[in-house]
């Protein structure tokens, strides 16, 4: 079993080492927290849109079918605190179709992980049903739908959808951005 999953542990720290640095320039300038509201803000929403045009892309990939190679199941100890971490089931899945008589193979699933894992229990605390599993009942020689990209037909993914939770946050993380400009410019014009 994978012991933590960095990526998503790390991206936690990331986002603390954002706020931490936003407060302790603010400590240092204060006179200058206002423009830093305005950075902070441009920031977030810039960040946001270059998600949300990725994720937009990833909905534009053409479907083709093609053939599991192989197909594992592996398990990630995610820390969701702390003090608690929660097991994860997510599937390796080795892949291979064919356009203009080439073929090409592929493990690619989606862009995160967390896109695509599956908890081990469920919110009540009873052990998840395989049917949460997008790869439930697939084995060696099934034929699947893999997304490509129009552009390059080296790269496919098993999952071309992103989970709502994350264009939310990207939403989010705009109205926060708004929010920042907002004092920028209601302090700027007020005095």
């Amino acid at each position: 079993m994978n012991k933590g999953n960095t990526s998503y542990f790390s991206s936690k720290i990331k986002w603390f080492i954002y706020i931490f640095s936003f407060f302790l320039v603010g400590a240092m300038f204060p006179d200058q927290m206002h423009n830093v509201a305005l950075v902070l803000g441009l920031g977030f929403i810039g960040k946001a849109i270059l998600t949300l045009v990725s994720f937009k892309n990833l909905s534009n990939r053409k479907e083709v079918k093609g053939r599991i190679l192989n197909i594992e199941e592996k398990d990630i100890e995610v820390f969701m605190t702390p003090t608690a971490t929660e097991i994860f089931h997510y599937p390796i899945i080795e892949y291979e179709y064919e356009i203009n008589k080439k073929t090409y193979r592929n493990n690619k699933i989606g862009c995160n992980l967390d896109e695509y894992w599956a908890p081990e229990v469920n919110l009540w605390g009873e052990k998840a049903p395989n049917k949460d599993k997008f790869w439930y009942g697939w084995s060696a020689d099934s034929i699947i739908s893999i997304f490509i990209n129009p552009k390059n037909d080296a790269d496919s993914l098993l999952k071309n959808q992103v989970n709502k939770d994350r264009i939310f946050r990207q939403y989010i993380l705009i109205v926060i951005g708004l929010i920042c400009c907002f004092v920028w410019f209601n302090y700027v014009f007020r005095t």
